[in-house]
């Protein structure tokens, strides 16, 4: 039986050729998404408090865009919503998205089986080395990455990860996928799904642009933490990095291999 899934994707309310782009993707895919009308920031003070800007600018040495900010935001506001309400997932999607042949397939599967996964990413921006952690009934794979993929485009997302995940994000610090990126502090289960079933538009981002870090002293800071993280990172990953993956259920034998990424032929 197909678990029950809510999906919500992330969209400026003025946003209406995004939208229109993406209901079209949710119609052919046969889903029932509620848009969210993503968090505008005008002016950064109303949001971040001076403590969280110092921390920002003392590591970074930049502020996040308004843009930034208010995705930060969008993102936390769904998980509170996800806690508030009596599902055991959600699945969360941006607006500048391509969903590939089964994808819909994918995320009732992983709500099928969340109790094996705390965030599941159908994309990530980097294709680092991956190592397979769970291998699900279809052969779909979730995989370790010692270093995350980036991004929020579109991941699915359990009550325990957003319970997590909101008090690891209380501070407005990093840029959220970064946040969400910093597996050895909040010590989730985060993965992301081999194949991938999700690729980006060629959209504008919404997100503005960032200042540069200009200075010398600021750049040996970011350096120095840059290496503080390498070093903690490595440490976790060492503990808990997987040994070999943990099937679940019967495997189902497929025709093609389950690493074989969708083609641009199959529909969207």
């Amino acid at each position: 039986m197909a678990a029950v899934v809510s999906y919500v994707c992330i969209s400026l309310a003025d946003a209406t050729e995004r939208r229109a782009l993406m209901a079209e993707q949710f119609q052919q895919h046969g889903l029932d998404v509620q848009f969210f009308n993503g968090i505008r920031v005008r002016d950064p003070s109303f949001d971040v408090s001076a403590t969280e800007v110092a921390s920002r600018m003392r590591r970074y040495g930049r502020p996040l865009t308004n843009g930034e900010i208010g995705c930060y935001l969008s993102h936390r506001e769904i998980w509170k919503q996800l806690l508030n309400s009596d599902d055991k997932a959600w699945c969360v999607l941006e607006d500048d998205i391509r969903l590939h042949h089964g994808f819909a397939a994918t995320v009732e599967e992983l709500v099928t089986h969340d109790d094996h996964w705390d965030v599941v990413r159908l994309m990530g921006l980097n294709r680092r080395k991956r190592i397979p952690c769970v291998t699900m009934p279809s052969g779909i794979q979730l995989m370790w990455m010692d270093r995350q993929p980036v991004g929020t485009q579109c991941y699915v997302i359990s009550r325990a990860g957003a319970a997590t995940l909101l008090k690891h994000t209380a501070s407005i610090v990093h840029a959220i996928d970064t946040a969400i990126d910093r597996h050895w502090e909040h010590k989730l289960r985060l993965y992301v799904t081999e194949p991938e079933y999700v690729s980006t538009l060629d959209l504008e981002s919404t997100l503005g642009i960032r200042t540069g870090v200009t200075s010398l002293s600021m750049k040996i800071k970011e350096k120095f933490f840059r290496r503080v993280d390498k070093f903690a990172a490595a440490r976790y990953n060492a503990k808990h990095r997987p040994r070999r993956a943990t099937a679940i259920g019967r495997v189902q034998e497929q025709a093609s291999s389950p690493y074989q990424l969708p083609t641009e032929t199959e529909p969207t």
